[in-house]
């Protein structure tokens, strides 16, 4: 099971996410998306999309309280450096909270089962400059695939070929005052870093980070 680490941790967490990203398009701006010729998509090592693995994680979350609702896709390596486990398979880290409540409760899964679940409490002084809206998975055009497809043949590819120890990773959220939950792209081996692509998960418009001012 994952193991919960001192609630100050997670302050890492939402400060590194809110890390403003550079050269994206403005506030309420999406650019389309340039049609590439990429044929096959890289290994993310994960066996399975976010949303094909969800129902695992679905399932877990209800248990926890029939309530709960989905309101973020998380960085895999970041969560796992904030609860201080071990880099094994990717997986998928998806968060989940009841509304009205701050708690958090993150749920791993790895290779068709839930190899984890833990509650948190973000601890941050005065209001949150952001706020998470549910995800209406049923509104979703893009999956964590698309996402990937999307970034290669917009970048990607000479991205990748630049930096082949890259370890692909993701984040979906909807922010409040965004029109729709966004799918970013990371390259985890520096978890500082602003995402390196952003892409609208119902119109496919190439966007700016979600977190940025």
């Amino acid at each position: 099971m994952i193991r919960t680490r001192p609630l100050g941790l997670i302050l890492v967490l939402v400060f590194t996410l809110a890390a403003a990203g550079c050269g994206q398009p403005g506030p309420g701006t999406a650019t389309p998306v340039v049609a590439g010729t990429l044929t096959a998509l890289p290994d993310d090592g994960r066996g399975a999309t976010a949303l094909d693995a969800y129902p695992l994680a679905l399932v877990k979350a209800l248990e926890w309280d029939p309530a709960a609702q989905l309101t973020q896709i998380t960085i895999t390596r970041l969560m796992e450096k904030n609860l201080g486990l071990p880099n094994d398979l990717p997986g998928w880290f998806y968060m989940f909270q009841v509304p009205g409540s701050p708690v958090e409760f993150y749920i791993k899964t790895v290779n068709g089962a839930v190899s984890g679940s833990t509650e948190a409490q973000p601890i941050i002084v005065g209001e949150a400059p952001y706020k998470y809206v549910p995800i209406d998975l049923g509104a979703l055009k893009l999956d964590s695939d698309d996402a990937l497809r999307l970034f290669m043949d917009n970048g990607g590819q000479a991205y990748l070929a630049a930096n082949p120890a890259m370890l692909i990773d993701y984040r979906l959220i909807h922010l409040e005052g965004t029109p729709n939950p966004v799918w970013s792209i990371f390259d985890a081996t520096d978890l500082s870093a602003a995402p390196l692509f952003n892409v609208d998960a119902v119109t496919s418009g190439i966007v700016k980070d979600p977190y940025a001012p």
